[in-house]
């Protein structure tokens, strides 16, 4: 998904239009949809401190809003292949299926094991239906792009 596509997703999720995003992330009036739309449409890519007030006036993570995720298959089978040198990440045969599993050993280990706990929780609390409650997908998107945890 690429900055563009981010930007745009986050703002509907607040169901902001481009003009009042731009003028959230401190654009003037007058040219404050264009920029959003340059930026959504990838006509142009805004450069870090930008992105930073964008992400603000979103009140996301700027993570959540960089261009670091595949645009393929192929782009993702690599990229878990980083995820494996990098943090033990690996695939583990399950019934007919596969899972990703993750090293809980050290410091690192420990600190991704609570992450997907967090995840875990609010992917429970945000997707459960129940005869009284619906799935409430908008606010755990929301809650996914403000995702964030001190790293040790």
């Amino acid at each position: 998904m690429s900055v563009g596509s981010k930007i745009r997703y986050n703002r509907k999720l607040r169901n902001l239009t481009q003009r009042e995003l731009g003028i959230k992330a401190g654009f003037s009036a007058s040219t404050a949809d264009v920029r959003i739309r340059q930026y959504e449409y990838e006509k142009m890519e805004p450069k870090a401190d930008i992105l930073k007030r964008i992400a603000d006036a979103l009140d996301v993570n700027v993570v959540a809003l960089s261009g670091n995720c595949p645009d393929s298959v192929m782009g993702l089978m690599h990229l878990l292949f980083d995820l494996e040198r990098e943090y033990g990440v690996h695939p583990e045969k399950r019934r007919d299926g596969y899972l990703l599993g993750f090293e809980s050993d050290g410091e690192t280990g420990a600190f991704i094991q609570e992450c997907l706990s967090d995840w875990y929780q609010a992917r429970k609390k945000y997707l459960q239906t129940t005869e009284n409650k619906s799935a409430d997908t908008n606010a755990y998107g929301i809650w996914t792009q403000q995702f964030h945890r001190e790293e040790r």
